[in-house]
């Protein structure tokens, strides 16, 4: 990766400006008029969307795993109740520790709603879905 300078070209007054109001955003557009003090209108970036929520629950019944959320293992391991979890569908792998029984399987998180991941070696997991906080 190479790094260069930034080289910042302001027009007339602009220094004077910096130093009676600083970098305020609202002053960059005053600042940034290189070609002769040109006033410019502050521009602000969008809100990036906001992230939707649901919760997930994983329980194994009669083993001990790790779990992992789309190849990454999850901090939280089962059991464990209501965790948040981003809305949207995700690829879901139980890891046994006895090196049998592993699964990896697809789930959809739904907004305000929990999911229910309950599996017992060696069988299909059960997935369910219930309201969240009910």
């Amino acid at each position: 990766m190479t790094t260069e300078n930034l080289t910042f070209r302001a027009g007339p007054g602009a220094f004077d400006s910096i130093r009676r109001h600083g970098f305020a955003p609202e002053r960059i557009g005053t600042i940034a008029g290189a070609s002769g003090g040109g006033v410019m209108k502050a521009q602000t970036m969008p809100e990036p969307p906001a992230i939707k929520y649901g919760r997930l629950s994983v329980y194994i019944l009669g083993g001990v795993g790790e779990l992992y959320i789309n190849g990454n293992k999850f901090e939280n391991q089962p059991p464990f109740t209501a965790v948040p979890m981003p809305v949207g569908t995700h690829t879901v792998e139980l890891r046994m520790f006895n090196g049998e029984d592993s699964r990896t399987f697809r789930i959809t998180v739904r907004k305000d709603e929990e999911t229910l991941v309950e599996y017992e070696p060696g069988k299909e997991p059960s997935i369910s879905y219930a309201a969240a906080g009910g």
